[in-house]
């Protein structure tokens, strides 16, 4: 969290969503953005980067729920966490 504004950003964000439009494909989003997060740490040459916390809000209608865990929990990393 950057500050109090970006935690008010994202909270009106999750409040204007809706959860009517059919089941949820969160698992191409998720290996796109550790795809994304690979690239970005191995082109750092510099000092680390601080360390990421990734929240993802859903209505729950995962059609391949344990597909989508399993990956989560090894998109883990001393750094990133879902």
């Amino acid at each position: 969290v950057e500050n109090n504004e970006s935690v008010t950003v994202a909270l009106n964000h999750v409040k204007s969503m809706q959860a009517d439009r059919g089941g949820t494909e969160i698992l191409k989003p998720l290996q796109q953005l550790y795809t994304n997060i690979r690239q970005e740490d191995d082109d750092n040459d510099g000092p680390p980067r601080p360390r990421r916390q990734i929240f993802v809000f859903t209505d729950g209608e995962v059609s391949n729920t344990d597909e989508t865990i399993e990956f989560v929990r090894k998109f883990q990393t001393s750094r990133t966490r879902v």
